[in-house]
């Protein structure tokens, strides 16, 4: 499970990202492909601190490549599962409860004490 929140932009590029990795035929998206000034950019460093991308091993003394993790594979999944998750918590059963005890205290109530 994601334990970050991210910014929109970073949102983007981890889109970006996955498109990019399933049409590429090992599943590694390679530097080259990609603007320098992006993969140098402060959203992609926040992508690897929540290890959504993480760096290849590499022949060079500096990383040529790069892949989403499962976990950023998935990322977009489990937001819009949370998402549900607090709409249901936070706003659908304070509703459903408060209804409930709105008819049994004006209905149920009055006919059981009458």
């Amino acid at each position: 499970m994601h334990k970050y929140e991210t910014l929109p932009a970073e949102r983007k590029l981890l889109k970006k990202y996955i498109k990019i990795q399933k049409a590429a035929p090992l599943n590694q998206i390679s530097i080259d492909e990609t603007s320098h000034q992006e993969v140098n950019s402060y959203e992609f460093k926040l992508l690897v601190e929540a290890e959504l991308v993480e760096f290849m091993p590499s022949r060079y003394p500096y990383p040529s490549e790069f892949k989403v993790t499962d976990e950023g594979l998935n990322f977009f999944k489990w937001r819009w599962a949370r998402f549900w998750n607090t709409l249901f918590k936070s706003i659908l059963l304070p509703i459903f409860v408060s209804i409930t005890t709105t008819l049994i205290t004006t209905k149920l109530l009055p006919l059981i004490f009458h």
